[in-house]
């Protein structure tokens, strides 16, 4: 297996469809907390993710414009379900609130203990801290170099043939 920067460390390689569908489905029945899926843009993760979890409540974001006290207030409102982060590399990034968010939702324990300590009018009702038991899937094209994130995770690289 060749390693390269997009490959995140101890990652189980995959190169069929079926056996993407296999970790999808794992994720979907709750048999993961945290999956991390790589893998090079336009092979489809997103939508396979989409189309396992249709008919299923969960938390679907993209991560390009989504700022940590959005995701804090949309992980409270959706508590117990099972949340996908897609392009999730800008959150990890936010060292400050993003990480510790994704770091806290990733914990492998039953019920994780999420805290946003603010005083931001933005929170309305939301506490600044909640328990929640939703398990949790990283999309994303390449590993993070936050190795206390990603060891908690099964990740897998996902390179299809072209066949």
């Amino acid at each position: 297996m060749v390693k390269t920067r997009f490959v995140p460390p101890g990652a189980r390689r995959l190169r069929a469809y079926a056996e993407l569908e296999g970790y999808i489905s794992d994720f979907v029945a709750g048999r993961y907390p945290f999956l991390w899926i790589v893998g090079r843009p336009g092979v489809a993760k997103s939508e396979s993710l989409k189309t396992a979890m249709r008919g299923h409540a969960h938390l679907f974001r993209k991560g390009g414009q989504l700022t940590p006290l959005q995701l804090y207030i949309d992980l409270y409102n959706c508590r117990g379900q099972p949340v996908i982060l897609d392009d999730a590399e800008d959150i990890i990034s936010d060292k400050k609130v993003g990480a510790k968010l994704i770091s806290s939702l990733g914990d492998t324990t039953p019920a994780k203990l999420l805290t946003y300590s603010s005083t931001s009018k933005t929170l309305g009702v939301v506490p600044q801290s909640f328990h929640t038991t939703s398990a949790l899937c990283i999309i994303a094209n390449r590993g993070t170099g936050r190795e206390d994130i990603q060891s908690r995770a099964v990740s897998i690289y996902f390179d299809p043939t072209n066949i």
